[in-house]
């Protein structure tokens, strides 16, 4: 395990360079181009991830809001998406 600085993880869509959860009442995004639901904490976690295998993008401030100057998103985007599309599939009982 390593410490990493999560700033902007729970803000930042994991696949794809856009802030999302922008307000702390969003628990949810459905993305309607990706025709898939995001659950805001799975979406920190990856992001997380990301940060500790230096796979999250750069982000700076430049006018007060966060920019990001830096990405790899689109070389695990497609692993993250099949994430999150697991996730959607109901459990199967024997």
């Amino acid at each position: 395990m390593i410490e990493v600085n999560p700033a902007y993880t729970s803000q930042l869509l994991s696949y794809r360079d856009e802030f999302v959860f922008t307000n702390c009442s969003i628990r949810e995004y459905w993305d309607e181009f990706e025709q898939v639901l995001i659950d805001r904490d799975v979406n920190a976690a990856i992001n997380i991830k990301r940060v500790g295998l230096d796979e999250f993008p750069t982000i700076k401030r430049r006018k007060g809001k966060p920019v990001i100057v830096n990405s790899n998103t689109d070389y695990t985007s497609p692993e993250v998406l099949s994430i999150f599309r697991d996730l959607e599939k109901p459990a199967s009982y024997p």
